[in-house]
């Protein structure tokens, strides 16, 4: 059976061999914004807000953390001020993956999605501060048409998509590899119709300025998920 879990990750580690996450550009804005424009429809219900609860890890230099976590979907806000390399990398008996890979200052965020509940290990190689944020997503009360603005690593909140067609105009100012992957809200991602690849961006060099039909099987609460180096914006509508 084909692992939704791993699968991207696998993704990212080719990525970042080929150079996808280079160098990270001094402390982003990666925080993403929402236009929303919510109508009326027969659709996935609002997921309620998170409670609040935000697990920090911190330190300076490399470092190891285990975390017991639950599964489902999270949200990594990780930030650097050193100048060396930095990356962090999270691992379990059934996971593993990179969350970020820079040379640099670096601030920025990636959505995750875990299997099972138990102990997570971080590794994180830096020469400088560090700290990474662990939070459930935040929702959106909201359907397409939305459109999500922001630079760098990044994830959007959760917002609703009906079932059947959805349009993802993208539009990416990254000077390497970017990518655009699309969560459920507990945690999967979704793939194209062969189940090959991550859906609406598996991987591109280079800016990106296009448009993916992405077929949802189901109507749910979902989040985008973007590894650039730049500036970016998306816009769903259905």
């Amino acid at each position: 059976m084909r692992s939704y879990f791993l699968i991207p990750l696998l993704l990212c580690t080719a990525l970042i061999t080929c150079g996808c996450m280079g160098t990270a550009p001094a402390a982003p804005d990666t925080a993403a914004t929402a236009t929303p424009t919510p109508t009326p429809t027969d659709t996935a219900a609002p997921l309620p807000t998170p409670d609040g609860k935000v697990t920090t890890l911190g330190g300076a230099g490399n470092a190891t953390r285990v975390v017991a976590l639950d599964a489902g979907l999270y949200v990594f806000t990780m930030q650097h001020d050193g100048t060396g390399p930095f990356s962090v990398e999270i691992e379990s008996e059934e996971v593993y993956g990179t969350l970020a890979h820079a040379t640099g200052a670096y601030d920025g965020k990636q959505a995750f999605g875990l299997p099972a509940s138990g102990e997570y290990e971080f590794t994180v190689v830096a020469d400088g501060n560090w700290t990474i944020a662990v939070d459930r997503p935040q929702a959106i009360n909201g359907i397409p048409p939305q459109t999500f603005t922001g630079t760098g690593d990044g994830a959007t909140p959760l917002f609703q998509i009906p079932a059947g067609n959805a349009s993802f105009a993208m539009t990416v100012q990254s000077p390497a590899e970017c990518a655009v992957w699309l969560y459920n809200s507990t945690g999967w991602l979704v793939f194209d119709p062969t189940d090959t690849y991550v859906e609406p961006l598996h991987w591109h060099r280079g800016p990106y300025n296009g448009t993916a039909t992405v077929r949802i099987a189901d109507a749910d609460n979902y989040l985008l998920n973007v590894m650039a180096e730049g500036a970016w914006t998306i816009t769903v509508t259905v």
